[in-house]
């Protein structure tokens, strides 16, 4: 059941224009995070709930009796989790947690680049190569 919501939500979100930075689901709910340049609206984020109800419903007429269904922004504290979304936030300072020789490392830094594989990072210490596989989590470090 979960790759069936899971490919439902992806493509519904994606045929909208909206970019999915996340979806969980976890016992009884669907929570869904989408974005788009610019941000995301109140209204986006109805006319992506009702289009993804409708969808599921067609494909299951049963699925969303076992699920609540939560679509919204990812915020501004949104994780970064993948390529793309350190891509997008070159020149911002991060927190990363990742593992190194199989234990937590703890840096903070500003993103240089991201490949599909590594993130550079500038740092106390100079630059580093973090690959993106290792990273276990990651924020953008807000300035207020």
């Amino acid at each position: 059941m979960k790759e069936t919501i899971n490919h439902i939500v992806t493509d519904l979100a994606v045929q909208a224009g909206y970019e999915l930075v996340d979806l969980i689901i976890a016992s009884d709910t669907i929570r869904v995070f989408v974005d788009t340049p610019g941000g995301i609206t109140m209204d986006d984020c109805t006319r992506l709930t009702r289009a993804l109800y409708d969808a599921l419903d067609e494909s299951d007429p049963g699925i969303l009796e076992r699920y609540r269904l939560e679509v919204s922004s990812p915020g501004i504290d949104r994780p970064l989790r993948t390529a793309r979304d350190f891509a997008r936030n070159v020149g911002k300072q991060v927190s990363v947690i990742y593992a190194a020789d199989g234990a937590p490392v703890s840096v903070e830094g500003v993103i240089e680049a991201a490949t599909d594989t590594e993130l550079l990072l500038a740092g106390k210490k100079g630059v580093m190569r973090i690959a993106l596989d290792s990273i276990r989590k990651s924020r953008l470090i807000l300035e207020w």
